[in-house]
């Protein structure tokens, strides 16, 4: 006799708040997408943009008014800081990477709005795939993700604080 297991109850599945990482399977391959998370990190840099940018709209003004060379040279490093944050928010907000296994290729996209990065190995030069540590640290901990080993230089993929892989 097999004992049948009992079905869980909606109450007793417990869902987590966000899920980061997206699997999709189709007919011709398997696709694994992986979005930043931004915490409060992001939401911070985005007030402290809202602030940043009416002082360059300021400097704007003060720029077109008085067209000198110490205006220009005081004003350039705030634009410049501006949009560093900018896209750094574009990246945090938008970003995505995938990983896309096919029977004849894999892709490594990553996006922001648009299309960023595009790497397509053939599957015969694929030597392995396997759990992989980062090189440097986040918050004293190194990030674990996915290396998909070719027979050139590695494709690098979804980094993530634990070590979902478990190794």
């Amino acid at each position: 006799m097999s004992a049948r297991k009992k079905p869980l109850n909606a109450e007793e599945v417990t869902k987590p708040q966000a899920l980061t990482v997206d699997f999709r399977e189709s007919a011709d391959g398997m696709a694994i997408i992986a979005r930043q998370t931004n915490g409060g990190a992001g939401r911070f840099l985005l007030l402290w943009l809202i602030g940043w940018t009416v002082g360059c709209v300021f400097l704007v003004g003060l720029v077109s008014d008085n067209p000198s060379i110490g205006n220009l040279a005081f004003a350039v490093p705030f634009w410049a800081a501006w949009l560093a944050v900018s896209v750094i928010l574009i990246w945090t907000f938008f970003g995505t990477e995938t990983l896309l296994i096919r029977h004849d290729k894999v892709l490594f996209l990553r996006k922001a709005i648009m299309q960023l990065t595009t790497r397509e190995v053939s599957v015969t030069d694929v030597t392995g795939i396997r759990s992989c540590r980062s090189r440097h640290q986040e918050n004293d901990e190194y990030l674990w993700g996915i290396e998909v080993a070719t027979v050139g230089r590695p494709i690098r993929f979804g980094f993530l604080y634990r070590n979902v892989c478990g190794s």
